[in-house]
């Protein structure tokens, strides 16, 4: 017959224990260099890709620093509910998604060029027809 799981703190670890800090750090870390990198092309007139991210993200840093403490927050909520259960495996594995999606989105905002491209075939185009 099926039980639920209850909470046992002697047999738990604790939460706030040196595996679940490291991972919420490097959570952070990511969420910081991601932030850096959006609001870096940001400020060269490009937009943000993530729509829930948007209406945050152009606000600038005081938005950018909303959104992380809003996605920490949550992040951290849900690490515990997770520890409260018995789901040690489920509260470390979250973070770490986090902080490799962040990790990936960082190093993808670094690829974004920023300079126009010389000549577009449109204008190519164009200049060819004018010359007739």
């Amino acid at each position: 017959m099926w039980k639920p799981p209850t909470y046992d703190p002697k047999n738990a670890h604790p939460f706030l224990g040196t595996s679940n800090v490291f991972l919420i750090y490097g959570n952070a870390l990511s969420q910081t260099a991601d932030a850096v990198t959006t609001q870096r092309f940001i400020s060269h007139g490009l937009q943000e890709g993530d729509p829930f991210a948007r209406p945050l993200a152009k606000y600038g840093w005081s938005g950018q620093v909303s959104l992380s403490v809003l996605e920490t927050s949550g992040e951290i909520l849900a690490m515990y509910g997770l520890h409260r259960i018995g789901q040690h495996w489920v509260e470390r594995l979250l973070p770490l998604c986090s902080a490799t999606a962040h990790g990936v989105l960082a190093y993808n905002n670094t690829k974004v060029s920023y300079t126009k491209p010389v000549g577009s075939a449109v204008q190519s185009i164009r200049g060819f027809s004018d010359r007739r």
